[in-house]
């Protein structure tokens, strides 16, 4: 199955992004690089191409971020307190997305410009902290086209949605000596480097905030998370093929992660009492324990949330893809 983030994955390739030696900052059409290489003069290992296909990716740029209906103010408004706390469904995954942004212009003028957010997100948890790293890739598409990279960390507390995000040590450094270069050439923005690095790191905020809004409905929404990958028969074949040595995205074997209310199926429906239904998601719901039964339970005389269940087949093959059930995440009571 193509992946519907191809096209961007190509640019990432053409720009350097993703070979693993990628600068913070790529410009334009060809492949020079502005400023020295990022992991020259770092030492940072940027993920490969190779390493990235095999993750599970999440394609959620068919829409602008803020038409999700996830993001909406008044979405958490009858979820628990600690609703962003949610894990992530995977350790660590690849989410793509889109919005507007607004620039400000060397001429101190505002500029209202599209971008495209591809980057990986990798979760790690100990007694003390609650942090992501991330390594994401923002594409500003209108000429001259440009690619930012920014690496670090995004920390969330649950609280009020408080997002902190702060760059890895080693990324800062290198692009202050990027910034120093624009200060050098007179094409540096009014502010100073924390003005500029502040419009880059909000966007990576912004991005992880999408990240843990959707975490959120995978828990408690209306829809499922189903893994769709190709058949190994199908995948053998685009691998053999030499066309795809080129266009490595189409030998991809991480699982396309999707958002269904059901499976897909290619049964015929029948009516009776006796027919099976088709695979589809039963929603969740609030529910208070009262039954002197859960008298012990830590919840008792209080609301618990009964997680979503899923009735019918748990994986189905259909059109030569393979589609598997995510099991809901476990709630905390």
């Amino acid at each position: 199955m193509k992946r519907p983030d191809s096209d961007l994955i190509r640019r990432l390739i053409k720009y350097g992004a993703l070979d693993g030696k990628s600068p913070a900052v790529r410009t334009g059409s060809s492949s020079s690089f502005v400023g020295a290489k990022y992991e020259e003069t770092t030492g940072s290992k940027t993920m490969t191409l190779e390493k990235v296909l095999e993750l599970p990716y999440f394609h959620m740029a068919y829409k602008d971020m803020e038409d999700f209906e996830f993001v909406a103010d008044d979405y958490l408004s009858d979820k628990p307190d600690d609703a962003m706390k949610t894990e992530l469904v995977y350790d660590k995954f690849v989410l793509s997305a889109r919005m507007e942004v607004q620039l400000e212009l060397p001429d101190s003028s505002i500029h209202t410009v599209p971008a495209n957010y591809w980057g990986v997100v990798k979760g790690f948890h100990d007694n003390t902290n609650f942090v992501d790293s991330v390594l994401l890739f923002i594409e500003y598409t209108e000429a001259p086209r440009q690619i930012v990279i920014w690496e670090g960390w995004a920390e969330s507390n649950g609280e009020n949605e408080k997002i902190d995000m702060a760059m890895t040590p080693e990324y800062e450094k290198y692009m202050k000596s990027w910034y120093q270069g624009l200060v050098d050439g007179g094409h540096a923005t009014e502010g100073g480097f924390d003005k500029y690095m502040s419009g880059i790191t909000t966007q990576a905020g912004y991005w992880y905030w999408f990240i843990r809004r959707l975490m959120c409905y995978i828990k408690y929404g209306d829809k499922h998370v189903v893994e769709a990958s190709p058949t190994p028969d199908k995948l053998a074949k685009a691998k053999r093929n030499p066309v795809n040595r080129k266009r490595p995205w189409a030998k991809s074997s991480g699982p396309h992660v999707l958002l269904l209310d059901r499976m897909p199926t290619e049964k015929t429906e029948f009516t009776g009492a006796h027919a099976s239904p088709k695979p589809h998601k039963r929603r969740g719901y609030w529910k208070t324990l009262r039954d002197p039964i859960y008298r012990h339970h830590p919840q008792y005389q209080k609301q618990i949330f009964v997680k979503p269940c899923f009735v019918g087949d748990k994986q189905v093959t259909y059109e030569g893809n393979i589609y598997r059930l995510v099991e809901p995440l476990e709630d905390e009571v």
